[in-house]
């Protein structure tokens, strides 16, 4: 075999070399839900008020296979449209919360800053005013990611929404801690008349409900809002009360739940 043969043979196997290196800093991944998971699930029912979602079905290991991309790619990112409707026969405000329940996500996600989510209300722009975005970055099982915060997401009568969440892996990610990676997540919410948080009635979450809880410990009122204080909903108003709530305005409500879930 002459030199320029050999030269030849060399680059290619060099090429290859650096493809398959490449290759393998990108990350697949599934999204999965447990078969037992309903496509429809329903929140909240009682006489005056019931909601629900629909995020579309099932997504499992064998639907969808994710690698470093941006948000909009049909081929390796998740989009999922969400469809929400709230029946309201009550003479007031009932308030929608929606979250992810995060069942389970392996530590190589949890640890990267480039597992990302956005919930919108556009089906071909995911980036453009988002309704929430993050990232997965510190997530554990068990933790929820909000997406629709009851405060600023109140109806007084009935009404139905299209939401589109997409979950992707950024394209900057050259992390091989992210591969061969599993989570399962699902849609979960609750509607209820009750503002959770705002223990002195006025419409509004911030330290002034901090502030009504603390005295109404310390015994120095009895004025408060009694199920809505009681934000993690043991029957008693206590400092967990408050060292929750006060969680809550530091995050400005992200990833945290007020009242039952």
């Amino acid at each position: 075999m002459d030199n320029k043969k050999k030269l030849i043979i060399l680059i290619v196997s060099i090429i290859a070399l650096i493809l398959l290196i490449i290759g393998g800093t990108y990350a697949f991944i599934t999204w999965s839900s447990n078969e037992n998971q309903a496509t429809n699930v329903v929140f909240t029912v009682t006489p005056d008020f019931s909601c629900s979602a629909d995020a579309g079905g099932h997504i499992t290991s064998n639907d969808r296979m994710l690698a470093p991309t941006d948000c909009m790619d049909p081929e390796y990112a998740i989009q999922r449209t969400i469809s929400t409707g709230l029946t309201n026969e009550s003479d007031g405000k009932v308030y929608y919360d929606l979250w992810l329940d995060v069942n389970n996500i392996g530590s190589g996600l949890s640890g990267s800053q480039n597992f990302k989510y956005a919930l919108t209300q556009q089906a071909d722009n995911c980036v453009a005013n988002p309704i929430v975005t993050g990232t997965f970055n510190g997530v554990t099982n068990g933790d929820v990611i909000t997406l629709l915060i009851g405060i600023n997401n109140s109806y007084l009568s009935s009404a139905t929404g299209t939401y589109y969440l997409y979950i992707w892996l950024d394209e900057a990610e050259t992390d091989i801690n992210t591969q061969n990676q599993n989570f399962d997540f699902s849609i979960n919410g609750r509607c209820s008349n009750i503002l959770y948080g705002d223990a002195n009635g006025d419409g509004e979450i911030n330290s002034k409900d901090i502030t009504r809880i603390n005295r109404y410990i310390n015994g120095s009122t009895t004025e408060i809002i009694y199920d809505a204080a009681d934000v993690n909903v043991d029957g008693v108003i206590d400092s967990t009360d408050s060292t929750i709530l006060q969680n809550y305005i530091n995050n400005n409500g992200k990833n945290i739940i007020l009242g039952p879930h």
